[in-house]
Order: structure tokens, then C-alpha cells, then sequence
């Protein structure tokens, strides 16, 4: 095993991915091959066009040519045209010992030509297989949504004018491109296929993205070094995931990608708050070119060290300080303890929802990790305090299942808080949530306190990361609530869309025959005109009267 050294806090230069040691028996293979090359190859380099025959007994030699002397053969000095003839039996030990060392000299040159062809042309193929794609983008540079560059690659997000790759609704990544959930997965089935984005021929030499996470790092690293990102392809791929999903899988199976992956996720992540900061914190230009910058240089050796061994073998085999262990452990806590209330996990798969009782708020990769497949999570935990959150699944374009449109949750806002006055009690509590063109539209019980109500930064931290205040509406009733709106919300869009189909979408909307939505790539357009088509004044004479 190669060590290598990496101290990030040192501010060490990133080690390249060590080579494997091969094994003997493949040298000795390649031995062999070379041998039976040369001894193949051998005949075609004889020089015998050099000689040309006059006779039975007689040949003539250009003193311009190398050639091999037969054994027992003389010079005829008839005719002085430097004729040798076999049947003069007399040599001088000069021109014998002469011959022989031309001989030899000519056979190892030709050996050692031979040779070399043989090694250059196993270097080419060595060097093809294990680098197969041409890395064609030089370098990364800052943001600029104006500028209209060729030669500039947009990822994880959309430009009007620049070539983009992302997997945001309305952009103008290619049909042939956009084939996964991340931006990530849609970047490497570029570099895999050779699409023109990816090589000379789209001319692109240059890589940007509007913002910095995880996902939008690793789609411009992998721009960056083609080659490494296609070798550690699954673990970059679950770690965009986890990143932009929330969603550590963990309930059913745990697979060992996963949790290398978190493992890069939480180092990310932590560095990025204790060098830098907090999303949503400051100015976000200005932070995106720092973390760039740093990330950048450094991302690739701790890419290989979670690729290449187990995590909690990383220290002392690359000898690496690896900030993250903290957030790491936390994460697998969480997860352990979302496990043990698997029981209290229910999912409502005709609304794309999952309901998870917990007894105390948990990191968003253990919670979400419950979720997968759906697009709603719904937490409740011990005190009576209640979340409602349209996941990050529904504000791109996820390629791997069919998703709903999703669903303006502003009513059930006003219903809640109906229903927290019922009690008698003014509180200085209001159920509020952002509109649904937000990144994750968040359903929670705020303060109206100035001091005590939460930033964009804040509702974005993780459910442990902040104050959930009680609700007054007893569990089931609040369940019961949600469960009902989300139902005739979804109802109500597919029985619009079924008498207005919705122009250009070629999918069949009501294609489960359920009543509710199904497809993919839904646009903003859509699901606005769906959500302002759904009368809820007949959900609450519904409610009202039951």
C-alpha cells in the first residue's frame, strides 16, 4: 500500500491517485508477448531487398545497402563491380571477423528496433485504456450570467445563452444528456458517451456554475478530470445524492458506497462552514469563487482516499487529516435512530409522501434517508411539534421515477392556523411557508417574534440545527388535515389536466388511472397553472361538513 501524505489544514498539495502495483505474472505476460512480437515481426526486417540475385551462384551488392554475408562466400573482383561468388573458397580472417560484427551489429539494431516499436505500442495501449477520455475543459471560472462565452460549460444550473448540462427545469441541457436525477450523473453520461459538450468538438475549454454545493462541485470536477471522476463514478454519484436529495439511504440497506460517500459529504461540509460559511450566509458570489478555489485544489486526493479504502481506515493509510468526522458520526447516530423507529415510518404513495414519528429532531440526511422515493416528508416528533417540506426532488428533474407536480401548500398554512386559534388561546405562533418555486418549501409553526424568526440560511440548516416550536393540534388531527389537502390538492390537478391536457407533455398524465398526476421534467408553467385550478374553497366546505 502507497502512503500518502495529505494535511488539508497544512495546506499540502492534493496527492494524484496512486497506481496499483501489477502483479508479476502480468509482467512476465508481457514478456512473452514481446518475445513472440519480435520473432514474428523478425523476418519482415531481413535485407534481402538490398541483394538482388544475378545468378545461380553469383548475387551483387550496392555499397549503398547493409546486408548479411553467407558463410564461406568471397569477393569476385572480376569485372570490378564487387561480385560475390561462393565458389571462391579463400577469405581473409579481416573480412570474416568483419562480416560476423556486421552481422551481429545489424541483428541487434533490428532487435532493438523491434523492441522499441513493441514498448510504444504497449505504452499507447496502457496509457488509452486507463485515461480513455481527453480532458478538453482547462480550468474553472467565476460566474458571469450575462456573458455569452463558447467556450464556456455551464453546470448545475441554467444560463440563457451558454452550453449547459444541469438537471434544473427549464434549461437547455440536451435531450440526449439529461438521463439522471443529479447534475452530476447527467455530466458523467456525457464524458462517457463523448458528447460534443465534453470533447473538441463542442470546443469547450472553460467550466462555471452559479452557485457552490455538492452537487455543483462534483459536476465540475468531474469536468475538470474526466478520467478520475468515471473511475469513482458510484461513490461521486451517491455523494451528489446525498448532497442535493438529502437522502443518505439507510433504512432497508446500507450500502458501502454510502457511506463513503457521506463520508465526503460530511467533509464538505464541514469545511465549508468553519473555513467559509454557511449557505445563504453573506455574499454568495463572492463565497462561491473562494470555496471554488479551495476545493478545487484539494477535492481530488479526498475523492481517492473514499474511493480507494474503507472510511475508518482513511487516517492511517493515506495518513490524511479529513475534516467531517464529527458531522460523519452524527449522521450514522441519527440513522440508527430513525432504524429503531421503523415502525413509525408511513408512506402515502398516491400523494409521493412519507410520514416519520421520531422523538427528537434529526440531521436531514437520517431523515430524509426515510423518504426515498417520495417527494414529501411530514415529521412529527415528540411535544406535539410538526414539519411539513416538498423535498429538493420536486424543484428539478429527476429521470429515475415519476414524480407530482408539486402541490402550493399556502392554504393549509391559513387551515392550520385556523385550527391553532380554535383552542381559545392567542398565540404568538403562525404556521407559515415559502411559495412553490422554492427550493424546499417548508411548512413550520414560526414565532412572530422579530428575534426569533428564521432566515432562508437558517430553515435551510438541518431540523436538530433549529427550534421547532409545539403546535396545539392534537397528532392525529393535524395528519388527518395534511393527509386530506394533499389528497384533493393532487385530485383536483389531474382532473384539470385530464379536461385541459396540458400542451406539449408527452406523457399521459393520468397514466396509473388513480386519479393523481404521474410524469417527469414537469415545468414551472405547469405546475403553476395546475395549482391555480384547484378550488379549495370545496375543500373546506368538504372538511367543514365532515
Amino acid at each position: 500500500m502507497h502512503s500518502v501524505l495529505l494535511n488539508a489544514t497544512s495546506r499540502a498539495k492534493p496527492f494524484a491517485p496512486f497506481e496499483e502495483n501489477e502483479t508479476s505474472t502480468k509482467e512476465r505476460t508481457w514478456k512473452r508477448e514481446e518475445i513472440v512480437v519480435i520473432f514474428v515481426v523478425l523476418p519482415f526486417f531481413q535485407p534481402c531487398k538490398a541483394v538482388s540475385t544475378l545468378g545461380r551462384n553469383r548475387i551483387e551488392c550496392s555499397s549503398k545497402h547493409i546486408f548479411i554475408f553467407p558463410k564461406n562466400m568471397s569477393i569476385d573482383h572480376r569485372g570490378g563491380g564487387g561480385v560475390l561468388n561462393h565458389e571462391q573458397p579463400h577469405s581473409s580472417s579481416f573480412l570474416s571477423l568483419f562480416k560476423s560484427a556486421l552481422y551481429v551489429w545489424h541483428s541487434f539494431v533490428r532487435c532493438v528496433g523491434v523492441y522499441a516499436f513493441v514498448q510504444i505500442g504497449k505504452t499507447i495501449v496502457i496509457y488509452k485504456k486507463k485515461y480513455p477520455y481527453k480532458r478538453v475543459v482547462r480550468g474553472w471560472v467565476p460566474w458571469s450570467g450575462s456573458e455569452h462565452a463558447e467556450d464556456v460549460l455551464v453546470v448545475d444550473c441554467t444560463h440563457a445563452k451558454n452550453k449547459t448540462i444541469t438537471h434544473h427545469k427549464g434549461s437547455s441541457t440536451p435531450r440526449e444528456v439529461k438521463v439522471g436525477d443529479t447534475s452530476t450523473e447527467n455530466v458523467l453520461h456525457a464524458i462517457k458517451t463523448r458528447h460534443r459538450f465534453t470533447t473538441k468538438r463542442g470546443k469547450v475549454s472553460r467550466v462555471t456554475c452559479d452557485h457552490f454545493d455538492i452537487d455543483g462541485l462534483i459536476s465540475v470536477f468531474s469536468v475538470l478530470h474526466p478520467n478520475d471522476a468515471v473511475k469513482y463514478e458510484e461513490i461521486l454519484v451517491e455523494a451528489a445524492r446525498i448532497g442535493d436529495f438529502r437522502e443518505f439511504e439507510h433504512v432497508n440497506v446500507v450500502a458501502p458506497a454510502s457511506v463513503k460517500a457521506l463520508r465526503l459529504c460530511s467533509y464538505i461540509n464541514q469545511v465549508e462552514k468553519e473555513r467559509f460559511n454557511l449557505p445563504f450566509v453573506g455574499d454568495e458570489k463572492e463565497n462561491c469563487l473562494l470555496k471554488y478555489k479551495h476545493f478545487l485544489e484539494y477535492f481530488k486526493g479526498y475523492v481517492v482516499a473514499c474511493g480507494t479504502c474503507d472510511v475508518d481506515r482513511i487516517h492511517e493509510e493515506f495518513e490524511l487529516t479529513m475534516e467531517g468526522e464529527e458531522e460523519f458520526s452524527k449522521v450514522l447516530r441519527d440513522a440508527k435512530l430513525v432504524r429503531e423507529h421503523k415502525n413509525d415510518i408511513t408512506k402515502w404513495f398516491e400523494v409521493s409522501t412519507t410520514v416519520v414519528k421520531l422523538p427528537k429532531p434529526v440531521h436531514y440526511y437520517a431523515l430524509f434517508g426515510a423518504t426515498v422515493g417520495t417527494d414529501t416528508c411530514i415529521a412529527i416528533y415528540d411535544g406535539k411539534r410538526y414539519e411539513v417540506e416538498h423535498k429538493y426532488t420536486t424543484f428539478v428533474d429527476v429521470q429515475s421515477r415519476e414524480t407530482q407536480p408539486r402541490l402550493d401548500l399556502t392554504h393549509l398554512a391559513k387551515t392550520l392556523n385556523a385550527l391553532e386559534e380554535d383552542d381559545g388561546i392567542k398565540r404568538n405562533f403562525k404556521w407559515e411557508v415559502a411559495g412553490v418555486t422554492d427550493t424546499g418549501p417548508l411548512l413550520r409553526l414560526h414565532d412572530l417574534s422579530a428575534s426569533a424568526r428564521l432566515t432562508k440560511a437558517e430553515r435551510y440548516q438541518h431540523p436538530d440545527q433549529r427550534k421547532i416550536n409545539p403546535s396545539s393540534i392534537p397528532q392525529s388531527a393535524f395528519l388527518e388535515t395534511v393527509k386530506s389537502y394533499l389528497t384533493f390538492g393532487q385530485k383536483e390537478m389531474a382532473r384539470y389536466a385530464k379536461i385541459n391536457p396540458l400542451a406539449g407533455r408527452e406523457v399521459d398524465c393520468v397514466g396509473d388511472g388513480s386519479g393523481y398526476l404521474r410524469g417527469k421534467n414537469w415545468t414551472w408553467k405547469e405546475t403553476q397553472t395546475l395549482n391555480a385550478n384547484v378550488d379549495w374553497s370545496a375543500w373546506d366546505r368538504e372538511r367543514t361538513s365532515a
